[in-house]
């Protein structure tokens, strides 16, 4: 039912984000795991949004963390051919940059969490050092 001075596309709208929200959260974790090992660059952002999610819930989470960190330095590497050099070309484009300064953001911190959180896994030093 909207609330007095909200119009009803406005609720409708945000009720709908909300349910969206409440299902990727929902997901569990494992299915996240999952879909981090895949090459496909749909699994891996489904991964990193499902990871993402819980880490917005749980932020002392190492498996978040982490995996949201693992999550989107892969989606970086596909989009971005995984950073190769080229013979004919670059990989230093402004859609890159972009797409390193949004994500590499993101999962940097996430690793930087990760790493404060389980300081001797040398996985989380990985990825952060991948990061």
């Amino acid at each position: 039912m909207p609330r007095p001075g909200c119009p009803r596309a406005r609720w409708s709208a945000l009720a709908t984000a909300l349910a969206v929200a409440r299902a990727v959260s929902a997901e569990p974790i494992d299915d996240a795991a999952r879909l981090v090992e895949s090459a496909a660059l749909a699994d891996n952002d489904r991964a990193a949004a499902i990871y993402e999610a819980h880490a917005k819930q749980n932020p002392e989470s190492f498996d978040a963390r982490f995996g949201a960190a693992r999550a989107l330095t892969q989606v970086m590497a596909i989009r971005t051919n995984g950073n190769l050099p080229l013979v004919d070309g670059l990989q230093d484009t402004d859609a890159n940059r972009a797409l390193w300064a949004d994500l590499g953001k993101r999962a940097l911190e996430h690793a930087r969490a990760a790493a404060a959180a389980e300081p001797k896994s040398p996985a989380a030093a990985a990825t952060l050092a991948t990061s």
